[in-house]
């Protein structure tokens, strides 16, 4: 090693130990701000005004014992995969010959402290053209979809009502008009398959099945 280099070794080495604290400080400050970035990027992330908490997952027995729906599904453009929604219902009901699943039905929760969920209507394909089972799913704030009861309707919603041929039997329009004209949004209380069409304007509302 020439003397040229060994002076401007020593003057580093010297240089680093005098500002050894300052350099600390600093890397410290640069954490610091790369992790405060990162979590303020988190919290940006979720939809804001967004105060209902994670919704939780209680599956039936047979889709437990399948090891389906076990966990949450990722919205994709705000719609459910309704491959795993088809394969759930065909476990739970192996009764129903084909299932098809219809156009997703979207509702709006009432409280702000429920979630909003996803109603996925299904037909059969052998022999019949009214609703023959539903599954609902509870969106979190983070986009995922979680299973939260499914039904099913081949003899009908319940006991006293025929089988259906729609989900929402009372369209948007149908219930614009009846409430005052005004657009109209579908909400839900404490049951998501007893929808209602509800103006916010003026708070009313009708049942949308």
């Amino acid at each position: 090693m020439s003397t040229a280099q060994g002076g401007t070794r020593e003057l580093l080495v010297r240089w680093l130990k005098s500002h050894a604290r300052s350099v600390l400080v600093s890397g410290v400050l640069l954490i610091a701000v790369v992790l405060s970035g990162g979590y303020v990027l988190a919290i940006r992330s979720v939809p804001a005004g967004c105060t209902y908490p994670a919704p939780t997952i209680s599956l039936p027995v047979s889709l437990r014992a399948a090891g389906e729906l076990d966990q949450p599904l990722h919205l994709v453009n705000g719609q459910v995969d309704t491959v795993s929604a088809t394969e759930a219902i065909q476990t739970m009901y192996p009764d129903i010959a084909a299932p098809l699943a219809l156009p997703e039905v979207h509702e709006q929760a009432l409280s702000r402290s429920s979630p909003p969920v996803i109603v996925i209507p299904f037909r059969s394909q052998v022999g019949t053209d009214h609703i023959v089972a539903v599954m609902v799913f509870a969106v979190s704030c983070s986009q995922e979809a979680y299973f939260r009861t499914a039904e099913n309707w081949q003899r009908g919603p319940d006991v006293q009502s025929p089988p259906v041929s729609s989900y929402i039997q009372v369209t948007q329009q149908q219930a614009a008009e009846k409430l005052g004209g005004a657009p109209v949004i579908l909400e839900y209380g404490t049951n998501p398959l007893q929808p209602l069409w509800k103006d916010r304007s003026t708070g009313r509302s009708m049942y949308a099945r």
